[in-house]
């Protein structure tokens, strides 16, 4: 074979190999969506920023109160079970910086939260009439001036010295003007649980700021430095995905490397045969790849979205069914010649043997999961037309 014929087999080759990865790339589109992976990646990160031991077991944590802020709440999309009017609870995709940093100092200034961590330590240790006179602030109020008021009635009956320290706490941050933000939120920090998160807040918040914009840019960064981490998390857990649907892709279509190899070099002629059923797959789809920060879908663009990717799905494995004279796909007479009884023994060494068939198959699952995007590059250098970069 020429040089030019060994060019065009690779070519055809490299087709082949992006036609499949555009598969790949519509059913993992769907397992996205459908698994929400960004949404739980960002979630375990939150876990992970807010990690908090609970001195109890009925404590509120920093990271469900932060979960319940409303800023966070209406970042999560509406989705209903199938063929139900029942909501899903889904997590949110992505959170804005300045989001992070305006929920997250309003959840740290909160005298639920500041009443929480201090009164339940003492609650072990109190009699059973402090027991009741400190629970008594646990419950909720519906103004400060009530709050106050109560936790200065509990502070004049109760005698120990260290409970009237901790109470004392309580009602000068009640007693705080509502210019003071940052010093109340510095307080609650202060009797956060022992642990990473109240170190880095105690750090990012620590006393002599006295600037709560300053403070809001701190949080900023904290937060954006840890979605780096949401996104090498995503992309772990997607490319886990991509290599086991690339596998089980080219098991169920059956495409063999060796034997398309084979197939070009003894007829060369068929390179035209690939170019003219795959050129158009190119110049529809053009780089494709998977989206890391895609919208929030609502049900209905869910369905739809999903409906585009089976007709994607469709279209490609139609037009690698026609490219005729090529094994693309399996021979549906005969899938596996080997295993033919007149073939038996099998071979396993040769152009028809098992070792070749499983290297084939092997290869071109490899191949096809470093994704179209990366063969799409390639299409575009050793290709004289120009196409387009993105679709």
């Amino acid at each position: 074979m020429s040089i030019t014929g060994i060019l065009g087999a690779v070519f055809s080759l490299i087709l082949i190999y992006y036609a499949l990865s555009l598969i790949i790339n519509a059913i993992m589109a769907v397992i996205k969506d459908i698994l929400d992976l960004r949404a739980n990646a960002l979630n375990e990160i939150l876990i992970d920023l807010f990690h908090q031991s609970m001195t109890h077991a009925h404590d509120t944590t920093l990271y469900q109160r932060f979960m319940q802020h409303e800023l966070i709440v209406n970042l999560k999309p509406v989705r209903y079970w199938f063929l139900s009017h029942q909501p899903r609870d889904l997590k949110m995709p992505k959170i804005k910086y300045e989001t992070f940093a305006l929920a997250l100092f309003d959840t740290l200034d909160s005298k639920e939260l500041l009443a929480q961590n201090l009164i339940n330590p003492l609650l072990e240790k109190a009699d059973a009439e402090t027991q009741g006179l400190l629970q008594s602030l646990l419950q909720p109020f519906e103004t400060d001036e009530q709050f106050l008021d109560k936790a200065q009635q509990v502070l004049a009956k109760i005698p120990d010295h260290h409970t009237k320290t901790q109470l004392n706490k309580l009602v000068t941050f009640l007693q705080l003007p509502p210019e003071d933000q940052l010093h109340r939120v510095q307080m609650v920090v202060n009797t956060l649980p022992k642990g990473k998160t109240k170190n880095t807040l105690q750090a990012l918040l620590k006393v002599g700021y006295d600037d709560v914009d300053s403070a809001h840019r701190r949080l900023q960064i904290w937060f954006n430095d840890s979605m780096a981490r949401v996104s090498s998390l995503f992309a772990q857990r997607a490319n886990a995905y991509v290599i086991i649907i690339s596998f089980l892709i080219t098991l169920f279509i059956g495409t063999d490397t060796i034997l398309i190899v084979r197939s070009l070099w003894e007829q060369p002629a068929r390179n035209q045969v690939v170019n003219e059923q795959l050129m158009p797959i190119v110049e529809t789809f053009g780089n494709q790849m998977i989206q890391e920060n895609a919208d929030n879908l609502t049900s209905d663009q869910l369905v739809q979205e999903i409906s585009q990717q089976l007709n994607n799905i469709t279209l490609i494995i139609d037009q690698l069914q026609n490219i005729d004279d090529i094994p693309v796909t399996w021979n549906i007479l005969h899938p596996l010649p080997f295993l033919v009884r007149a073939n038996w023994p099998p071979n396993w060494l040769g152009w028809d043997g098992i070792l070749a068939k499983i290297i084939g198959l092997i290869f071109t699952a490899v191949a096809i999961s470093r994704g179209s995007s990366f063969w799409y590059d390639i299409i575009k250098y050793l290709n004289p037309n120009n196409y387009r970069t993105s679709k």
